[in-house]
């Protein structure tokens, strides 16, 4: 479980990053991964003119990996801001599942399928240098 405002800050500024992209030609990607006790979503220019590292706080959980294409990390942030926005169910906290080839979103009585695929080995570590946002 992870609460859906700072969830959905995270994506819609990598989203941002993306779509902002002076080299948007090459395929872009933002990066989400699941450690210990927190989730990070992260992106970067094609220039690395701006990198962006967000970490959000969350419960215990299995680690993961995942890389999500420019045009479904555009999705997906509309997809959160409308859920974050949504407070007549009372929901602040949404799950996140990842599978095979795409993550799994459940939260505010809504199910969201996000394309997304496994890093290949040279990415699936998370960088360590750099800025790192604390969202909380």
């Amino acid at each position: 479980m992870i609460a859906i405002k700072p969830l959905a800050a995270a994506v819609a500024a990598c989203a941002w990053c993306l779509e902002k992209d002076a080299l948007h030609q090459h395929p872009g990607r933002m990066r989400v991964w699941r450690d210990s006790d927190a989730m990070f979503v992260a992106t970067a220019t094609m220039a690395e003119k701006v990198k962006v590292t967000f970490r959000i706080p969350c419960g215990p959980g299995e680690t993961w990996v995942a890389l999500v294409d420019a045009a479904s990390a555009s999705r997906l942030a509309k997809a959160l801001r409308t859920l974050a926005g949504a407070k007549k169910n009372g929901h602040t906290t949404i799950e996140i599942e990842r599978t095979e080839r795409s993550l799994i979103l459940v939260g505010g009585g809504q199910r969201l399928s996000v394309p997304a695929c496994a890093p290949m080995i040279e990415m699936a570590a998370p960088d360590t240098g750099g800025a790192v946002c604390m969202v909380e």
